[in-house]
């Protein structure tokens, strides 16, 4: 048996080695660039920590809530550009409806006349949601994301001509995502010092295994707390991530030349990234807010709450399959390497050129990796042949005395210097568990990046031969509601950030809640650490409902015979006023259960709830719908008269009035026994009250009686809501800490 003849392939070996020696070379020569690059971008960031620590950590006081809470809210408009989005749409305006902590903003939503379903859902949540706007495109879709901004942009302006409501900030925003309660309030708090905030976007959390899910977190965690942060305090150029991206909207109108509403570049696939690079070209103030805000947490199985640090960001879903991550990110490069460069161009300063630079260099920087990984799949090859021939005679690349190898040791420096740091970030966001797979999912990345720079050299060779650019290349969006926790601020953080309690109170009503089972805030309650209006005012906050105090006085009677008593008593409601053809109505809980919309089709109209306290309930329905109240309305007068005349403030009628609510006394009994009048006075008063009181009672109830008609007609018969067995209040209900299993879980954790 004769040996086989291995001549062939040592040859083709050879020749191997005299190629990629060459590519070592180049390799060495670039990644050294490269790695000292990053590592310039990696050292600016840790010594400005460490400068802010030691020089200015007592000049710079951390944000609070009460800080943000006392700036008066701009009007702000949400613009989020929609194009085949069924199914997601209208669970990410409901979340976003539910969770954002602010109240004057609306949300422009673009859509195509030739997407109805897109459309149906955007219908669907603008009748119950008046602050959500269609701005249907002129132009069947699809067009380009930027044009679909810039007919939303349109759009806007012809609300505020229609409204006469002028908006001071624009937020950008994508289908998928998960805006942070509290950021509204940081840019009403911050503009217009800055006129353009770009706060973190996050990946939400995907399995271990899904390595290009992971390639999204590693890259924005690290991307967005130090990337970003640099470039904007170096070059003073901050590009949009085209989401989360709050403009102070006179600033962002210089951008529309000839006042034509084209502020987006319609022919970009990154319009976002070249407004925020001019922008930062016209001098105008940009930031890169990296803000933590505190909450309280409660560990299962540890009674005693701690601080937790929370980042004010964008959670996102981002793609978790190969195919459609490389188009998405292809779209990336081509839009900002290729297009980028063609419609921004560079800049005469050399900071703003580095900025540029480093999103511009990615595209190559794509391809060497590679030619890294085939020269590793080289060397494991010959390394191979050496364990089965030691005499083959293949030399080493490089010899250890030339500068290749020293050069290559630098290389390899940075290589773990760059797994240090995005461990470092990805920790930060997500946790060790996660931050661990970095090194792998390092290479997954380098893979995506090649396929999707090869990609985009696709799309470019066809757009220079053909003439004709890109349409959108739309991002399969996905909003996992049921994976999602909607973040809520629990009741525990909520009223010991309002200092309504201590840390130490709260730690024993947890104590207390891992015995009794009880929602945490009826246990407050009971121990005496808070009242039912502070209570009922937090949990009003946390479902962004209003709270109200009633004033039984200031009812109109009409609306009395709309509610009455039987009904008010039976499910716990007050009602307050009819707006706008909505029926506003007080309830002293906030699980409703289908109570909402049985009403609504009793009474053919549009209920909304506002939250009080069961006292308020109680004093309400006893003093409204009682005979003597309905010949004349004694508490009330009487104190406007007192105030009138300078006998007591204003102030201190409010205080006896919440006394009354509770004691049930009259209010001349809690006057008197405060001590602000004396008894003499009331007779007196108690004259000049009835007598004004007759006067408008006769007025209310003419301009009641045309609107109360219908409704008289069918609540006087004691008629209930079909299917009146729904409405019936569920057992234990106990004033405004009722809730629903949801909202129970979440208080049982203390948190």
């Amino acid at each position: 048996m004769t040996n086989p003849d291995y001549g062939f392939f040592l040859s083709f070996l050879y020749n191997c080695w005299i190629f990629f020696r060459y590519v070592f070379i180049v390799l060495v020569i670039a990644f050294t660039i490269g790695g000292l690059n990053d590592f310039f971008i990696d050292l600016y960031y840790w010594f400005r920590q460490l400068y802010r620590q030691i020089f200015k950590r007592k000049l710079i006081k951390p944000l609070t809530l009460d800080q943000l809470l006392a700036v008066d809210e701009k009007p702000v408009a949400l613009i989020l550009p929609a194009w085949q989005e069924t199914g997601v749409i209208k669970r990410m305006l409901l979340n976003t409806l539910n969770t954002i902590d602010y109240r004057n903003y609306f949300i422009f939503v673009g859509v195509y006349p030739n997407d109805p379903e897109t459309q149906a859902e955007v219908d669907q949540v603008s009748q119950a949601y008046p602050q959500v706007i269609k701005v249907v495109n002129s132009k069947p879709g699809p067009t380009t994301k930027a044009d679909n901004l810039n007919e939303i942009y349109r759009g806007l302006q012809q609300f505020e001509q229609q409204t006469g409501l002028t908006f001071d900030i624009v937020v950008l925003s994508d289908s998928e995502d998960i805006h942070h309660p509290l950021s509204f309030k940081l840019f009403n708090y911050l503009m217009p010092r800055f006129e353009m905030i770009q706060i973190p976007i996050i990946p939400l959390e995907t399995p271990w295994h899904s390595f290009v899910g992971g390639v999204y977190m590693d890259e924005f965690a690290e991307m967005h707390l130090k990337e970003l942060l640099v470039r904007e305090k170096i070059s003073r150029i901050l590009p949009s991530a085209g989401t989360s991206t709050a403009f102070w909207l006179s600033s962002l109108r210089k951008l529309d030349e000839g006042n034509t509403g084209q502020i987006f570049n319609p022919k970009s696939l990154t319009e976002d990234y070249e407004v925020g690079i001019k922008f930062g070209k016209l001098g105008l103030r940009q930031i890169m807010l990296i803000q933590w805000v505190e909450r309280v947490v409660t560990q299962e199985g540890k009674p005693k709450p701690r601080k937790v640090k929370e980042l004010v960001a964008t959670r996102a879903f981002f793609l978790t399959e190969f195919k459609k991550a490389m188009r998405q990110r292809a779209r990336w490069v081509y839009g900002i390497a290729w297009q980028g460069l063609k419609n921004v161009g560079w800049d005469r300063h050399l900071k703003v050129n580095y900025s540029l630079m480093r999103d511009r260099v990615s595209f190559f920087a794509n391809f060497l990796y590679v030619f890294g990984y085939l020269l590793i799949l080289y060397l494991l090859i010959v390394f191979a042949v050496h364990l089965f021939r030691p005499d083959f005679g293949i030399p080493p690349l490089v010899r250890p005395d030339e500068i290749w190898w020293k050069l290559a040791l630098v290389v390899l420096f940075f290589f773990f210097w760059r797994i240090l740091m995005r461990f470092i970030f990805v920790n930060k966001i997500y946790g060790v568990g996660q931050a661990l797979l970095t090194p792998i999912r390092i290479v997954v990345g380098n893979v995506l990046n090649f396929a999707s720079s090869g990609l985009a050299m696709l799309w470019l060779i066809r757009a220079v031969s053909t003439k004709k650019e890109q349409t959108w290349i739309k991002t399969e969006h996905e909003f996992p509601a049921e994976k999602l926790e909607v973040f809520r601020r629990k009741i525990g953080d909520l009223l010991l950030s309002r200092h309504q309690v201590t840390a130490k109170q709260l730690e024993q009503a947890v104590r207390v809640q891992k015995k009794s089972k009880k929602r945490l805030g009826q246990i407050l309650l009971e121990l005496g650490f808070i009242n039912e209006e502070e209570l009922a005012s937090a949990l009003a906050y946390q479902r962004q409902w209003a709270f109200v105090e009633i004033d039984p006085f200031a009812i109109e009677p009409g609306l009395l015979r709309i509610i009455p008593r039987w009904l008010a008593e039976r499910y716990r409601i007050f009602p307050l006023k009819i707006e706008n053809g909505v029926l506003h109505l007080a309830i002293d809980r906030i699980d409703l259960g289908l109570l909402k919309s049985s009403l609504s089709d009793l009474f053919k109209i549009e209920v909304k709830f506002s939250l009080t306290t069961s006292y308020d309930i109680n004093y309400a329905i006893e003093k409204a719908y009682s005979e003597e109240f309905q010949r004349v309305v004694v508490g009330r007068r009487l104190g406007e008269l007192l105030v009138k005349d300078n006998i007591i403030s204003g102030e201190q009628l409010t205080a006896a009035l919440r006394r009354q609510k509770r004691t049930g006394e009259s209010l001349g009994e809690v006057l008197v026994a405060e001590g602000l009048v004396e008894g003499s006075f009331l007779e007196r008063y108690l004259r000049e009250q009835k007598e004004a009181e007759i006067s408008d009672r006769r007025e209310r109830e003419e301009l009641a009686r045309p609107m109360t008609e219908k409704a008289t007609k069918k609540t006087d018969k004691r008629e209930e809501p079909e299917g009146s067995e729904r409405l019936e209040k569920p057992e234990g209900s106990e004033g405004p800490g009722e809730e629903n299993e949801e909202n129970k879980e979440d208080e049982e954790k203390g948190e």
